[in-house]
């Protein structure tokens, strides 16, 4: 990780954009959610749609810009698929192994075998996922009462790796 710091070490002006525990809500972790709120509760009949689609037309995103989304969603599917799991209800868990997965996995594109850096995942796949699950917040149909993007982060790890790496590479 780089030597800068977030605004507030560094004697800057005390900016907390960045800071994914101002962004949690109520339930700062899985167990503080309601057992009958979790997503593992939430009936996977209840997704008769594909809200992927109206996510991205909502977007109006470039078309390579959108591209990059769609890979990211696609590896997203295939990794929760590998869970047995749908790949709108996943626990803060899930999120940790596909950054994991995805920064350890070899690629047609990679020529070595180096994990891929934090940069790339952060623009290749977080922000893609991440932006999902809170465009899944905001719409009320979709019920998703928490982000598990964001109780990831707010623990040692990866995906706060990628969160943090992010305000640090600027």
């Amino acid at each position: 990780m780089s030597d800068k710091h977030p605004p507030e070490e560094s004697g800057t002006k005390a900016i907390r954009h960045w800071a994914v525990e101002d962004r949690l809500g109520i339930w700062k972790t899985l167990e503080d959610v309601p057992p009958r709120l979790r997503f593992e509760n939430l009936s996977e009949a209840f997704y008769h749609d594909e809200p992927w689609t109206a996510f991205l037309d909502e977007k109006d995103l470039a078309e390579s810009t959108a591209k990059k989304y769609h890979r990211a969603y696609t590896c997203w599917q295939e990794h929760m698929d590998s869970y047995d799991r749908h790949h709108l209800l996943p626990d803060p868990e899930h999120i940790v192994s596909y950054f994991n997965w995805i920064r350890h996995r070899s690629t047609p594109y990679q020529r070595n075998e180096k994990p891929t850096k934090i940069v790339t995942l952060y623009k290749g796949y977080f922000i893609s996922i991440n932006g999902f699950f809170r465009w899944l917040m905001i719409h009320a149909e979709y019920n998703h009462l928490y982000s598990p993007v964001y109780m990831a982060a707010a623990r040692d790890g990866i995906v706060r790796e990628i969160w943090e790496g992010e305000y640090y590479e600027r």
